[in-house]
């Protein structure tokens, strides 16, 4: 039977984890290198006090798929622009993926038509239900 870990031997770990996912390797990478399972791996930042400094890890990722982006670009020919953009569109969502708030699609939502704010009694709230449910405009 093994020995429970440590909490200096998960902090290590999580320092490992988390400097490979800053680099930019995937979790699968880093467990082969590491000699875990993505699930160990995962099980030590989870719900943890090390959940932030993953989280960091993620973003400071995207960062770096963003140079990488730019580089890409930036190295575009006509012989290689169909595979460029292949990989652009493969980088731009793992940062929208690793930092949504940053590098994620944004969702705008627009309404149109009138907004009526305005107290009602039940028995007005009843008639306008009716007529709204009825076809009716109002």
């Amino acid at each position: 039977m093994t020995r429970p870990l440590t909490d200096d031997q998960i902090r290590e770990r999580v320092n490992r984890l988390c400097e490979q996912v800053a680099e930019g390797k995937t979790l699968r990478q880093i467990a082969v290198d590491m000699g875990l399972s993505v699930g160990t791996l995962l099980g030590h930042v989870s719900g943890s006090p090390y959940s932030e400094q993953y989280a960091r890890a993620r973003e400071a990722a995207s960062d770096l798929f963003e140079a990488d982006i730019i580089t890409e670009a930036e190295a575009v020919t006509p012989e290689n622009a169909a595979a460029a953009r292949v990989k652009i569109d493969a980088l731009k969502w793992v940062a929208g993926k690793r930092s949504p708030k940053k590098y994620g699609d944004r969702i705008q939502q627009e309404h149109s038509g009138k907004i009526q704010i305005q107290d009602m009694t039940d028995d007005e709230l009843d008639r306008r239900i009716a007529q709204l449910v009825s076809g009716g405009e109002g």
